[in-house]
């Protein structure tokens, strides 16, 4: 494996905050990262931190259905789902399905995520809306794997 100028600490920065844990399908709030113990920066970390419904989790990385992988900008990390598992919210595959079938998409948790599809549907000009799969939407929201996103409603944003 090539050399990165990842360093302990900036994947520790990565880790903690909040993440989308696709092996319990929620969000997680990690509040400590703790580095392999075989000294494989991005490896298997131990963390801690809170679901959201308030059940605590310590355990490694890979529990939560999560592996690392060296980012695109220098000294980061990407998280990604483990082979097997669902890299996006629920809601980004509701949306991508509300789409295809041209319905309502005023369901709580999809409209952002319904507008970044259709931005993605913009940029792909050669993918139609009905032949949209979970295989391109998991390709083309490749920077939102792992992450939590939250909708905030107009009126709460006041």
């Amino acid at each position: 494996m090539p050399k990165h100028s990842v360093t302990t600490e900036s994947v520790r920065e990565c880790l903690i905050g909040e993440h989308f844990a696709p092996a319990q399908q929620m969000p997680i709030q990690v509040y400590n990262a703790i580095e392999p113990s075989d000294g494989d920066i991005i490896g298997d970390w131990e963390v801690k931190g809170y679901f959201y419904n308030d059940q605590h989790y310590c355990g490694p990385l890979s529990g939560l259905g999560i592996r690392l992988e060296p980012g695109v900008i220098s000294g980061l990390v990407n998280l990604k789902a483990l082979p097997g598992y669902k890299p996006l919210m629920p809601g980004a595959y509701r949306a991508l399905k509300a789409i295809k079938a041209n319905t309502s998409t005023e369901e709580q948790g999809i409209k952002l995520w319904t507008r970044v599809i259709g931005f993605a549907l913009d940029r792909d000009g050669s993918m139609v809306p009905h032949e949209a799969g979970n295989a391109w939407l998991e390709e083309v929201l490749e920077g939102y794997h792992c992450r939590y996103v939250v909708e905030v409603d107009a009126a709460e944003a006041d």
